[in-house]
């Protein structure tokens, strides 16, 4: 609101006014608001003369073209370019995301029970210790655009998923171009050519680490927790250049808004406001904004401490991390129907209800309604867990998230790629003299990544979680890299932009080659078992809210409950994966080492003992029990299948 920013405004809109508003480029609107980080209003129009370049020293919107390497002739191209490779991810995540994944794993059951009890003012689910509700918030304002059945809930998820996927490119460029650093010395020609090199290394990047780390498939808050870390770091970015009172506030409603979408922006909105606070001393600049930041940020995360703490009952940010830990480097066994032990984790003060030892049977009909409490509810059943730390189990735990990064790492051609290209370019002494100090300078770019990362190895460590860290730090070296663009020969920018191209391609061909067979074959998401199942219940008359048992377990993935609303509320089965024995990993993926045989079991008891255990399951309010596929020698008076599914169903 400077008085040099309105005169510019105000210039943009007579000219536009003079000249007809279809003949003003697009560019320039996009030049206001995608402006290098840093920038001021110029007093005029003018190109300033003399200028040094650097990233404070930028220029208004109608400055754009001696600032940013796009003339008037060539803007519509670059716009051009802009709206293609959005398109493109569009088209690619659209993909992914509608035919990787057919079924709501069990993070998205637990977020979906939460957007549903939104509207319904349950605000004891909705302010849940564990699972964040700035997600689900967005799903419950979407649904209702969408006919009200599973199909139209299917679809509503995956356009938000694709909105947030723009957005996370949006946040992402925003964050390339608040560490580009400025231009005015060199020609017209070679601002564009720069300009271009950027916008397609970070489409590459972009595209490896938001669809073939992560990706729209998955429901889950992670993607929008990446684009609100690259807006956070470009809004940090811009206020260590040019603090000011708007870009505090910017930044502090980022964080805050981080918080409410996943609980681990907490630790790493206190890293970027200190790392932010450090930079602005280091550049001999006052802590105003950076302190407006922090106050911003504290308004907008104690309202949701304060609704998480009276859903538990005490004071707390959330129970995730320190959940996680517990079941990840205590080796706490986890994350269902705990009962207690070994000895150092202690014991639940209100655990599941145990209704019979051997084969064991669970009982969680209360206190809560969603579809599976177990794992939905896991704060409240662990309740009483013993906290500690260990030397010993640290240490372990730090080895094992480590080596799952190296192997991430390893899968990933983009990685290859970049070592690749900055070993051949470090060849050279003249570039390593030029490069690494500008690399240097973006510590504050680079810092809370690898400290947001080094949080996820002390403790629990999976790919999703670090796309949005893995880019920023991608991001760093083609920073440096593009201040030096313009002295490198056409020729060998054409080459880099290609490996990092078909090393893009080749991750989406890795990680999502099954995706694409699918959409070519048009495998739909309904043809899959459980989905099967839930039409067939359907079908048998059951309603929403209807109480169903299991047989084998955990049940955390049970998209047929949720498809029709059922609640599981006992289940046979479903004991605690215990980590101790064997190496660190999920309780789906140790199944094979520690496989749950309730169901075997079941099927080969005797029927006097199959009707004992049938009833303490109708006991529970269960109006029906669901049974995975039998031996053709078992007994199963009663029993039904259920067509193309392989799952069997006892009414009662």
């Amino acid at each position: 609101l400077s008085p040099e920013c309105v005169s510019g405004s105000f210039g943009v809109l007579r000219r536009s006014l003079a000249c007809g508003w279809r003949d003003l480029p697009f560019s320039r609107l996009q030049a206001f608001l995608m402006k290098p980080s840093g920038s001021r209003f110029a007093e005029d129009d003018r190109p300033a003369e003399g200028r040094t370049g650097l990233a404070e020293e930028c220029t208004c919107a109608v400055e754009f073209e001696a600032q940013t390497g796009l003339p008037a002739g060539t803007d519509r191209r670059f716009s051009v370019l802009h709206v293609l490779l959005a398109l493109s991810i569009l088209i690619v995540g659209a993909v992914e995301g509608w035919y990787k994944r057919a079924l709501y794993s069990t993070d998205a059951i637990s977020y979906l029970d939460i957007s549903k009890a939104i509207p319904r003012h349950d605000w004891k689910m909705v302010f849940n210790a564990l699972w964040s509700p700035g997600y689900p918030l967005l799903i419950a304002l979407i649904r209702p655009l969408f006919p009200a059945n599973a199909p139209g809930e299917w679809t509503a998820i995956h356009v938000l998923n694709l909105c947030i996927l723009l957005f996370a490119w949006i946040a992402f460029l925003f964050l390339f171009r608040s560490v580009q650093p400025g231009l005015s010395s060199v020609s017209a020609s070679e601002r564009r050519s720069q300009g271009e090199f950027l916008l397609l290394a970070g489409y590459s990047i972009f595209l490896c680490a938001e669809i073939g780390i992560d990706g729209p498939s998955r429901i889950s808050p992670d993607p929008l927790v990446d684009g609100l870390f690259f807006a956070a770091i470009g809004a940090s970015s811009r206020m260590i250049r040019l603090p000011s009172a708007a870009r505090g506030t910017l930044l502090g409603v980022i964080l805050g808004a981080g918080y409410w979408v996943k609980t681990i922006f907490l630790p790493v909105s206190v890293v970027v406001l200190i790392v932010t606070g450090c930079a602005l001393l280091m550049k001999r600049r006052r802590l105003r904004s950076a302190i407006l930041a922090a106050a911003v940020w504290s308004a907008l995360v104690l309202p949701l401490a304060a609704g998480i703490s009276w859903s538990l009952g005490r004071p707390t940010f959330g129970e995730s991390g320190a959940l996680n830990y517990a079941f990840h480097v205590n080796l706490l066994p986890h994350y269902t129907n705990w009962q207690g032990g070994p000895a150092e984790n202690g014991r639940p003060i209100h655990p599941t209800r145990m209704l019979l030892k051997d084969p064991p049977l669970f009982e969680f009909a209360e206190p809560f309604h969603n579809t599976y409490p177990p794992f939905g509810n896991a704060v409240y059943w662990y309740e009483g867990y013993r906290h500690f730390w260990s030397a010993r189990y640290q240490a372990a735990a730090i080895a094992r998230n480590l080596f799952y990064l190296a192997l991430l790492l390893a899968r990933q051609p983009l990685a290859y790629a970049i070592l690749g290209i900055f070993a051949v370019l470090l060849l050279r002494p003249s570039f390593r003299r030029a490069w690494t100090p500008r690399v240097r300078s973006c510590w504050p770019i680079f810092l809370p990544a690898l400290l947001a990362i080094g949080m996820y190895v002390a403790s629990h460590l999976e790919d999703r979680y670090l796309a949005g860290y893995l880019a920023t730090l991608a991001v760093v070296p083609f920073a440096a890299l593009s201040a030096l663009q313009p002295e490198l020969p056409r020729r060998r920018s054409a080459i880099i932009l290609s490996v990092l191209a078909l090393a893009a391609a080749a991750s989406l061909a890795t990680a999502d080659r099954a995706a694409f067979a699918a959409a070519v074959h048009h495998k739909a998401y309904s043809d899959d078992p459980e989905w099967r199942l839930a039409a067939y219940l359907r079908e048998e008359g059951l309603q929403p809210g209807d109480k169903v048992g299991a047989i084998g377990g955990p049940n955390a993935e049970c998209t047929w409950a949720y498809v029709d609303g059922l609640r599981i509320v006992a289940e046979l089965g479903g004991i605690p994966y215990d980590p101790h024995p064997g190496p660190h990993a999920h309780w789906w993926s140790n199944r094979k080492q520690n496989p749950d045989s309730s169901a075997e079991d079941f099927w080969r008891s005797s029927a006097e003992t199959q009707a004992s255990i049938l009833k303490l399951f109708q006991g529970t309010g269960a109006v029906a029990v669901i049974a995975p596929a039998r031996s053709p020698q078992a007994n199963a008076p009663g029993w039904k299948s259920a067509p193309g599914s392989g799952v069997w169903v006892y009414h009662f």
